[in-house]
């Protein structure tokens, strides 16, 4: 997926969602943010495809 010409490399973009599909499509980084706390955070691969990793399971 092309880039939107507003985030090159010298832009930060924060986007909050909870439409995980255009999170893993769009994110190089993804934090996941539970009741104001910082549960996890890892690169879209890990977080995506490694249900193992995350600590807010259970």
């Amino acid at each position: 997926m092309a880039r939107a010409p507003c985030c090159g490399p010298q832009r930060t973009v924060v986007l909050v969602t909870q439409h995980l599909p255009l999170a893993r499509m769009v994110a190089d980084h993804v934090l996941l943010i539970d009741d104001g706390m910082l549960v996890d955070q890892a690169s879209p691969r890990d977080f995506f495809d490694e249900p193992g990793l995350r600590r807010h399971e259970g």
